[in-house]
């Protein structure tokens, strides 16, 4: 849908289809930056046409005028205003980098201290350097005196006159770096996309969780400007969650979703101490379409490989899926999980034929909550060839026509061919391949298997160490015995 929205016409405005509004974005010259205090302009235009036509109003002349003022400042009188306005920013910066606060430097207690100096200098002279190309003398000439004690001078004024927390620009020309000092309060002055970072290095994240936290990172971002972490408010929750609200044919459970993977990065800065409680936690939509998903019946596994829909699959998905309704009513395993599997996952633990459902970075293998779990093979899966297939494999996945989508999910492009099968089935919406999940559990617990050994099945508590040492023999043995239990009255369709 988003690919196919008209342009505006109107400059500098862009559609964000992933989030489904309308922004403003426009690069910021570099005669402006200084003033402006920006390297580029996002704002959100709303997701209407009409209101961003209407906001555009405000919007594009508020930037004009702005930037045409900066640029105008810049070239009318360079020497002064230019200098002045790059000594605010230099001591801006220094005071983000410090945790809000200017640190000490003691130059006005000795005028002749030349150490102090010559760091101030060094600063002074990378700050010009990465902010905008320019390259200070190397040298320190008489102007260059003048200008370094304009700088001594105005540091040491702001030190004095500011023993609170200076409040730092949201907007500095370059992102705010990691503090290395807290502020007095305790916090740290970090962006959402420090945060995001930092988030990034703390572990190795699936792929459509990087995207999730990209896409809502971009979203708070353009419609509350990179408030520093500590700064952000209720006003800021509040318009976060009217934007998210606003993406077009999202569901409530979804947009909970992708709420929470922002309030993700705000419990990792509450954890490393940046901010003393999680500042984008925020209150979840009711959810008033969900369904209860139901367990599969033997007549209605039967009506599913009876259905006509089977004829319509490519033989890549109709093999796969095959072998995936079958095996996720044995084990419970998810269709992610099953389209992941390799023949190596498959082995021999204490005598007994197992499939290790895993987490492996390298292969792109995942669980939810990246929980590993062991369930043996079930006799009645052996003699359907299980075994067999993964021997035949001899390494590798196990249907290697199967791969994942854009975001790594292995689910993703199978889903949707599982759920047309189940809704030509005419199965009901409560009925989904999940339900080979809920079958397997209801029928264990109605053999009065006990609920230990049935959630070690479907369900394991995580522990650490390798995926053998979480399992022993008895257990193993208890789990087998269950497994082979089950008994479908089902005519499961031939290879």
């Amino acid at each position: 849908m988003a690919k196919n929205k008209p342009k505006l016409g109107l400059r500098y405005t862009t559609f964000d289809a992933a989030n489904g509004i309308w922004l403003y974005q426009r690069e910021v010259p570099k005669d402006a930056v200084w003033l402006i205090q920006k390297t580029k302009i996002t704002n959100s235009l709303g997701a209407t046409e009409a209101e961003a036509r209407q906001r555009y109003m405000t919007v594009h002349p508020k930037w004009e005028r702005a930037i045409s003022d900066a640029i105008e400042r810049m070239r009318t009188d360079k020497d002064t205003d230019s200098f002045m306005d790059r000594l605010v920013l230099f001591l801006n910066s220094q005071a983000a980098v410090h945790g809000g606060e200017l640190p000490e430097s003691g130059l006005i207690m000795d005028e002749f201290d030349w150490a102090n100096r010559g760091i101030l200098w060094e600063r002074w002279e990378k700050w010009n350097e990465v902010h905008d190309g320019t390259k200070v003398g190397g040298f320190l000439d008489e102007d260059a005196y003048h200008d370094l004690n304009k700088i001594i001078v105005g540091w040491e004024v702001f030190r004095a006159a500011f023993r609170r927390r200076v409040e730092v620009s949201a907007q500095l020309p370059a992102s705010l770096p990691d503090a290395t000092t807290p502020t007095k309060d305790g916090q740290m002055v970090m962006s959402l996309h420090d945060l995001q970072l930092r988030w990034l290095k703390e572990k190795e994240r699936s792929v459509a969780a990087k995207a999730d936290v990209d896409r809502m990172v971009r979203l708070f971002v353009g419609i509350n400007g990179n408030v520093p972490v500590h700064q952000i408010t209720a006003s800021h929750r509040l318009a976060f969650r009217d934007a998210v609200r606003a993406i077009p044919n999202t569901k409530s459970q979804t947009q909970n979703k992708l709420m929470r993977s922002l309030s993700a990065l705000g419990s990792l800065a509450e954890k490393i101490g940046v901010v003393t409680s999680n500042p984008i936690r925020t209150f979840a939509f009711d959810v008033t379409d969900e369904l209860d998903v139901e367990p599969f019946t033997d007549a209605q596994l039967n009506t599913v490989f009876d259905s006509q829909a089977w004829k319509d699959r490519s033989p890549t998905y109709a093999n796969f899926l095959r072998w995936a309704f079958v095996i996720g009513a044995y084990t419970g395993a998810r269709l992610g999980e099953i389209a992941q599997l390799r023949a190596e996952d498959l082995y021999e633990f204490e005598g007994v034929w197992c499939i290790e459902f895993t987490v492996d970075d390298e292969t792109g293998q995942t669980t939810k909550r990246r929980k590993k779990r062991l369930v043996p093979i079930s006799k009645h899966l052996i003699s359907y060839g299980l075994v067999r297939l993964a021997q035949k494999r001899k390494g590798g996945q196990l249907w290697p026509e199967v791969r994942p989508d854009k975001k790594g999910q292995w689910s993703g492009l199978v889903s949707v061919h599982a759920s047309e099968i189940l809704r030509s089935a005419k199965m009901p919406k409560e009925i989904r391949f999940h339900s080979t999940r809920h079958a397997i559990k209801t029928r264990l617990r109605t053999m009065r298997v006990s609920d230990v050994v049935n959630d070690q099945i479907t369900h394991p508590k995580g522990k650490g160490g390798s995926i053998a040492s979480q399992y022993g023999k008895a257990e193993v043995i208890a789990m087998k015995e269950a497994v082979d239990m089950l008994d479908y009255k089902v005519n499961w369709p031939t290879k």
